[in-house]
């Protein structure tokens, strides 16, 4: 009875990750993600629904898991040399494009978060800044690779707009998170350790890749790129946790790392990962995030007429007015509809404003516009973004 109760829940869970995709698959007139289904199928088998899916240390592991592979093949996908300008074709470093666009989204929040308070919409001020200044790269690329465009000035200017707005969110949100919870400064900087210990497993790595029997146990059974991943991936899971922080940066370093010592592609290990991750693991934190989330809390709340409106509008606003510098290397219009692609927010603030409902550092109220706010970011942006721009 006990097995049955720890697979019986993880069954429901893979039933909606299986039938998603077939689902979404015959909406023609609009494409959704399917991490936006995944969190929708939660939702409907979870609290806010059927309430088929107790809560369970095994499905909490589970997810907790899925969710640091996802940050950790998030590490994986950022090109280092076109982050720092290496690739770059154009005449503006879009490196400094980037960092500039990421102030001006800072600034723009400020505002705007200050609007929320003044509405009684009430939160950790500092908490809505960071959360509002996310994007997600997991709608973006597709999207650029789509349009095919993603090689493009244009397209490596939006790529790295939101590759700076991931990173540095997910740093600032990490040190904030830590900052929080022991209210102590020095407590809060040890996360530089994580940068020690990444640069010092990196030198590690270089010298354990040259090993002269490392081809033949790339395949087959003993797969060692993939083992060599997981182990990378937990240890820096454990060193956040030791260090009070939450794993969010320490996956997305490992991820890095891996990346950088693997970058010629020989390896093809982004593929099997993304197969184990995307297959199993990331569907299970999706499907569970949505089905811990209890919307009632929104429809049972008169403020929601107004809160999800002006937190949509405003999830808009901080990223469209910001990537109006991208008229430099671009039309008014390609600038826009840059500034609506990179407003889709999907994994990362939908993991920040759990950890950061737990922490009561957001009310359950804005924790579920967040969510449907995420969900209707996903949607919208890529469709706005498909009608405005033109390639010339």
């Amino acid at each position: 009875m006990n097995d049955l109760q720890s697979y019986l829940p993880l069954l429901i869970i893979m039933a909606v990750a299986v039938v998603i995709p077939f689902l979404l698959k015959r909406i023609k007139f609009v494409a959704i993600p399917i991490i936006v289904g995944e969190i929708i199928g939660g939702i409907i088998i979870g609290q806010t629904g059927f309430d088929l899916i107790n809560e369970s240390a095994s499905i909490e592991f589970l997810s907790n898991l899925g969710f640091g592979i996802l940050m950790f093949l998030s590490g994986m996908e950022v090109d280092i040399d076109s982050v720092i300008g290496k690739n770059n074709k154009g005449s503006f470093n879009p490196l400094s494009l980037a960092v500039l666009s990421f102030i001006g989204t800072i600034i723009v929040n400020c505002g705007l978060c200050s609007i929320l308070l003044l509405i009684g919409l009430e939160s950790d001020f500092i908490m809505l800044i960071l959360l509002l200044s996310t994007t997600s790269l997991g709608i973006v690329v597709p999207i650029l690779k789509e349009k095919g465009i993603l090689d493009t000035d244009y397209g490596q200017n939006v790529l790295l707009c939101g590759l700076v707005a991931d990173i540095t969110t997910m740093l600032l949100i990490t040190i904030y998170f830590s900052w929080c919870a022991t209210g102590e400064m020095y407590k809060t900087l040890v996360v530089g350790l994580i940068f020690i210990a990444a640069i010092i497993l990196y030198f590690v790595g270089k010298i354990f890749m040259l090993h002269k029997n490392i081809t033949g146990l790339l395949n087959g059974t003993s797969q060692i790129m993939i083992r060599l991943s997981f182990f990378v991936l937990l240890g820096f899971i454990i060193l956040t946790e030791i260090l009070g922080a939450e794993m969010i940066l320490g996956a997305f370093i490992a991820g890095l790392l891996v990346s950088l010592l693997t970058k010629n592609g020989a390896y093809k290990i982004r593929e099997k990962m993304d197969a184990i991750g995307y297959g199993f693991f990331i569907p299970v934190f999706f499907v569970n995030a949505g089905s811990q989330f209890d919307l009632s809390t929104v429809f049972n709340d008169s403020r929601s007429l107004y809160a999800i409106p002006i937190v949509l509008i405003m999830a808009f606003l901080s990223k469209v007015i910001p990537a109006l510098l991208l008229k430099k290397v671009t039309s008014f219009k390609n600038a826009i509809a840059g500034g609506f692609l990179l407003s889709a927010r999907m994994s990362l603030i939908i993991a920040a404003s759990t950890i950061a409902l737990k922490m009561n550092l957001i009310t359950p109220l804005m924790s579920s516009t967040i969510l449907i706010v995420a969900i209707l970011t996903c949607t919208i942006s890529p469709i706005i973004f498909d009608k405005l721009y033109k390639q010339y």
